[in-house]
C-alpha cells in the first residue's frame, strides 16, 4: 500500500546500478588529488633521512676500514721497527754491527739481561785487530753492565763468501738462560768492481 504523499519510484535495475558506478569512478579518475603541501614536504624530508642515513653507514664503514689497514700495517711492521731487518754488507770486509738492545720484542726483559750471546752461522767470523782469538770462535759472549745504560752493543764480523746469513743474538740472565732471541738477516755481496 502506498501512501499519497509518497510518490512511486521506479525501482533501480542492477544495469542502472552498474551506469551509475561506473558514472562516479569516471569522475574520479578526473579529479587531481590535491595533497597538502605539508605532506609533500614530510615525505621528501623522510626519503632525505633515509639515504643520509646510508651515507653515513658508508662513510663509517669506509673510514673504519681506512683505521683498521693502517693500525694492522702498522702493528704488521712493529712499533719500534722490524724484528728481522735485511742488511747487505760487502764480502771479505769487516763490517761493524751495531745491535740495538731496545729493539728486542720485550723490552722488560732488558732489566734483567746480564749477556748478550752473538752465534755466528758457517762462514762468518768475528773480527778483531787486537783479539785474534774470536776470529774462529763460532760465537762470543759479551757481557752488560746493570749499572750503565747500555743502548747498543758493537761487534765486528766478516764473511768468506756471498749469501744470505742469519746472525743469532740472544739476552741472557744471571744464570745464563736466554731471555730474548733476534735474529740478524745479512745479505753478504761480492764487492762490485767500478769501472
Amino acid at each position: 500500500m502506498m501512501n499519497d504523499d509518497e510518490e512511486a519510484k521506479p525501482e533501480e535495475t542492477p544495469s542502472d546500478f552498474e551506469a551509475k558506478t561506473r558514472a562516479v569512478f569516471a569522475r574520479a579518475r578526473t579529479i587531481e588529488p590535491a595533497v597538502p603541501p605539508f605532506l609533500v614536504t614530510r615525505v621528501l624530508a623522510r626519503l632525505r633521512d633515509r639515504q643520509l642515513v646510508f651515507w653515513k653507514r658508508v662513510a663509517f664503514a669506509s673510514s673504519t676500514a681506512a683505521l683498521a689497514i693502517a693500525f694492522g700495517s702498522w702493528g704488521f711492521f712493529g712499533l719500534v721497527g722490524p724484528t728481522n731487518p735485511q742488511l747487505i754488507a760487502p764480502v771479505a770486509d769487516a763490517v761493524v754491527v751495531r745491535l740495538d738492545l731496545t729493539r728486542f720484542k720485550r723490552l722488560e726483559t732488558l732489566g734483567s739481561a746480564r749477556q748478550v750471546r752473538v752465534d755466528l752461522p758457517s762462514g762468518v767470523h768475528f773480527f778483531s785487530g787486537v783479539h785474534q782469538d774470536l776470529i774462529d770462535a763460532p760465537s762470543v759472549v759479551l757481557a752488560l753492565d746493570p749499572d750503565q745504560d747500555q743502548p747498543y752493543i758493537p761487534f765486528a764480523i766478516q764473511a768468506d763468501r756471498p749469501g744470505k746469513k742469519e746472525v743469532f743474538v740472544r739476552l741472557l740472565d744471571e744464570k745464563s738462560r736466554v731471555i730474548a732471541e733476534r735474529i740478524l738477516n745479512i745479505e753478504f755481496q761480492a764487492k762490485q768492481e767500478k769501472t
